[in-house]
């Protein structure tokens, strides 16, 4: 029995793994992400790309706000030149994009869960409905201390 060992065994993989990664993983990531984005102008989803270099996939978006709308921020008044108290929730879209469990039998995916198997009971078990959760929060000041409310329709 002979083994033979080809010496571009790691080029062929490393090959492989970049036509995934922009064939394959690369476009449903960024369709994901370009759904989740707020779309109150559309430039924030308009700027959503990726690229994949050798065995990396990078997936941006080409906005300059796409910081504060992913982490949230504090505002900024332009006629005092201050940063005020009040804080604009974060709405992510890259991360939930990024983080949902996709599998070589299920490549569209599912929402990222506590862990695979897990519910919490009174807790959002899919994604949009912790989307529309988030949404539906505001943050409000009391006793120095930043609090997460609902807000009263």
């Amino acid at each position: 029995m002979r083994v033979y060992i080809d010496p571009d065994a790691i080029g062929h993989i490393e090959a492989d793994v970049e036509e995934f990664l922009d064939v394959t993983l690369g476009p449903l990531i960024t369709a994901d992400a370009i759904r989740y984005a707020p779309k109150r102008t559309g430039a924030l989803a308009a700027g959503i790309e990726y690229y994949v270099d050798t065995t990396t996939l990078i997936v941006y978006s080409t906005a300059d706000y796409t910081l504060d709308v992913e982490f949230g921020h504090r505002v900024f008044h332009r006629f005092s030149h201050r940063t005020g108290p009040e804080i604009v929730p974060e709405e992510p879209f890259l991360r939930p994009a990024l983080y949902k469990y996709r599998s070589p039998e299920n490549p569209e995916g599912t929402p990222p869960l506590v862990a695979p198997g897990i519910q919490r009971t009174g807790r959002p078990t899919t994604l949009e409905q912790w989307i529309q959760r988030r949404a539906s929060q505001q943050r409000i000041k009391r006793g120095g201390l930043w609090l997460s409310t609902p807000i009263a329709n």
